[in-house]
């Protein structure tokens, strides 16, 4: 409480104005731009002689190279942009707005593929108990698990809270390994807790059967539209 008061008494701060570089990035291209044009209006009236010429010609290539410049700038920070927005802020792995984009392309192409619908469970005993930093990087390290032991197998992601995502590009006599390795993956016991993981597993249909089932799909309101099948397991099965 004293030091609640002794701050409530503290002097304000005055904030520092940001200043934007966005009229000094303009400002190097708009010279040059203008002295190139100035010289080329001056020899609508005027001959020109060679070393005008030459700064006429050499102020536009600055002009271009800016551009150019620039234009690489916007792109590198499109690309950081694209990626950010498609990872979770957290763990570093995919976030639900990349699983969405990556499975359409699986589907679009007909890839065989399984979709894992992983929850871990204890995660909410293990928050109230040692507190949401400590959560945080406990889903942190088991997101950096998960996404080691299915490297080269699949994707993974995280989709909110405790819930996570393995899109996995295996066939369907593999699918019950896959699932496997991400359940151990998120398991982790110690002092006064233990983390499970339970698990729903959504596969795609094959080009033969989305064929054989595309007759029934209007009718089948359920995971088992043109094809798909689900299981769920938990932490015992393999």
């Amino acid at each position: 409480m004293v030091l609640l008061a002794a701050a409530a008494w503290q002097p304000s701060r005055q904030l520092g104005h940001v200043r934007l570089e966005g009229g000094r990035l303009l400002a190097v291209p708009a010279v040059f731009g203008l002295t190139a044009l100035g010289i080329l209006v001056y020899g609508q009236f005027e001959p020109l002689n060679t070393p005008a010429v030459i700064l006429a010609g050499t102020s536009m290539l600055a002009v271009i190279a800016r551009m150019a410049f620039t234009f690489r700038e916007k792109l590198q920070l499109l690309a950081a942009t694209k990626i950010e927005a498609q990872t979770d802020a957290l763990t570093g792995i995919g976030n639900r707005r990349k699983l969405m984009l990556d499975l359409g392309e699986k589907l679009h192409a007909r890839t065989p593929c399984v979709l894992l619908l992983l929850d871990l469970d204890g995660f909410k005993g293990y928050n109230d108990s040692f507190g949401h930093p400590a959560g945080d990087a406990l889903l942190s390290r088991l997101a950096t698990k998960l996404a080691a032991a299915l490297e080269g197998e699949g994707e993974v992601y995280r989709i909110g809270g405790d819930e996570f995502c393995a899109l996995g590009m295996v066939d369907r006599s593999q699918r019950h390994a896959f699932a496997a390795l991400a359940v151990e993956a998120l398991q982790e016991q110690g002092q006064g807790f233990t983390i499970t993981a339970a698990y729903g597993a959504v596969r795609a249909p094959t080009r033969g059967e989305r064929g054989r089932g595309g007759s029934q799909a209007g009718r089948r309101p359920d995971v088992r539209r043109e094809g798909w099948t689900a299981r769920i397991g938990g932490p015992a099965e393999s």
